[in-house]
């Protein structure tokens, strides 16, 4: 899954936006967002997945990768459900075909593991009482690794200081290494280092400021 090329990781995109109506625009772009991330790690869905988990909003034994295959294959979206818990167990009832799954294409994982991510970052976000959760504070907080625990903390911390889009467009920028602007950069800088600090009281300054800068471009 790692390295996949740029023809591999486009052709997963397309193949998520021909099952929006299937899925719902909003887990599509959510989904469309994270497969350029998880081709080149795995650790954003290793941190989805394990909170998602751990909130109770998936079976421990549920491979997100299926997940995505069950959603694709449903025949309702989650609009047309009362609630998201409902859409949840709708499609973890669907049979997947693990033959068909196991021979699909390189894109076409990356497609399913993607779109399993977004089914449960949403689940994850109808916990938080938050309307959405945008997928590259989730590659944020994949970041600052440590404990499960610790991880879901720095979720709710990155959802108390990132929250419009703007705010968040400058995360993914800062992680991408292509935010130009001086003053955007020490906007992120500043309360990544804030979160640091309240989730490690024990580091140091210099230690959480290399941690920081160590984000920037680190994708």
């Amino acid at each position: 899954m790692f390295g996949l090329l740029t023809t591999a990781v486009s052709a997963a995109c397309s193949f998520i936006s021909s099952c929006a109506s299937t899925i719902g625009g909003a887990i599509a772009t959510a989904a469309t967002t994270l497969a350029p991330y998880i081709s080149k790690a795995l650790e954003v869905v290793s941190t989805i997945v394990d909170i998602a988990k751990a909130l109770g909003i998936i079976g421990n034994e549920t491979d997100p990768k299926e997940l995505g295959y069950q959603a694709t294959h449903s025949d309702k979206s989650p609009e047309d459900f009362q609630s998201y818990k409902d859409y949840m167990k709708h499609i973890q009832s669907i049979e997947v075909d693990k033959e068909k799954l196991e021979n699909a294409n390189d894109a076409e994982k990356l497609a399913y593991l993607s779109i399993g991510s977004a089914v449960a970052l949403k689940g994850i976000a109808e916990n938080k009482g938050v309307e959405s959760i945008d997928p590259h504070i989730m590659v944020s907080v994949s970041k600052f690794g440590g404990s499960l625990e610790s991880q879901n903390l720095a979720l709710d911390k990155h959802l108390e200081v990132f929250k419009s889009s703007s705010d968040t467009d400058r995360l993914a920028g800062y992680i991408d290494g292509n935010l130009e602007s001086a003053k955007d950069k020490i906007f992120i800088s500043d309360r990544l280092n804030d979160i640091y600090k309240k989730l490690n009281p024990e580091m140091s300054e210099k230690e959480i400021y290399q941690k920081v800068v160590n984000m920037e471009g680190s994708n």
